[in-house]
């Protein structure tokens, strides 16, 4: 299946299925970080459907995911191969960049064998069985208006002074209640909680803090609908104030979900 095909198969469920076609700058970035150019077929899917889908299960869903594999494939296979995926456990899904007309998905199985070895399927197949999949639960496809974003915000430092000076001038951050420890868990970890407000709401973030740890560690929760995702995400906004104030944040993604 064409990707041109897939995407006009999508308009069938057009208001229950999530798509967020990337732009030239957002791919031209991905190349930058693998240092390659990516298979045309594969540039169409992200410039068509982009990553942030709840269309094709495994696939990557943010520029952050990928990686040149440098220390992880063998024997130089990293200049071949680019992961695009994964199968939901560590086994990486890839793809070759060294040939264009190869779209046959490969997995690196690390575990056993240590060799890159076919799935006997292709990108195509995937986009087949993901338009066989919507049509076989049609009946049970939630409304995008139902779904949403979520995210958990981890940032490893010491001051939360800096996570709402960061915050302050764009979200109206600021403390609610003061951060205090609630426990210390059976390996040695103070748990801490407090409140904070961000764009006028009040979430509980957390502290974790170790003797082996280089920094404490704060989070906290954020969900957005699926239209605030694709049209000016306020995940996006707060994770890019956090990092230019020079903050290390991971962001650990739950994925679109249903309300």
């Amino acid at each position: 299946m064409t990707i041109e095909k897939f995407r006009q198969r999508l308009k069938e469920f057009d208001s229950k299925v999530v798509i967020s076609p990337l732009s030239e700058i957002e791919v031209s970035k991905i190349e930058s970080i693998l240092e390659r150019k990516l298979p045309e077929y594969y540039r169409e899917f992200l410039l068509n459907i982009g990553l942030k889908q709840d269309v094709i299960w495994g696939i990557n869903d943010r520029v952050s995911d990928f990686n040149p594999l440098t220390n992880f494939l063998p024997n130089g296979e990293s200049k071949n191969y680019f992961r695009f995926g994964h199968n939901g456990g560590e086994d990486y899904w890839l793809l070759r960049s060294d040939d264009p007309n190869d779209r046959t998905i490969y997995e690196y199985d690390y575990y056993c064998n240590f060799e890159i070895k076919s799935l006997n399927k292709t990108f195509d197949d995937l986009l087949d069985e993901a338009i066989q999949n919507l049509e076989a639960n049609q009946d049970d496809l939630t409304e995008n208006s139902q779904k949403i974003w979520a995210v958990q915000f981890s940032i490893d430092t010491d001051n939360v002074d800096l996570i709402i000076e960061s915050l302050k001038e764009d979200f109206g951050c600021e403390i609610i209640k003061e951060i205090e420890k609630t426990e210390v868990s059976s390996a040695g970890v103070i748990c801490s909680e407090g409140v904070i407000l961000i764009n006028g709401v009040e979430l509980p973030i957390s502290k974790q803090e170790y003797s082996g740890w280089n920094t404490a560690s704060f989070s906290f929760d954020w969900n957005e609908s699926v239209i605030e995702m694709n049209e000016n995400s306020l995940i996006n906004r707060i994770e890019n104030k956090l990092k230019s104030a020079g903050l290390k944040v991971t962001l650990i993604d739950y994925g679109i979900m249903d309300l």
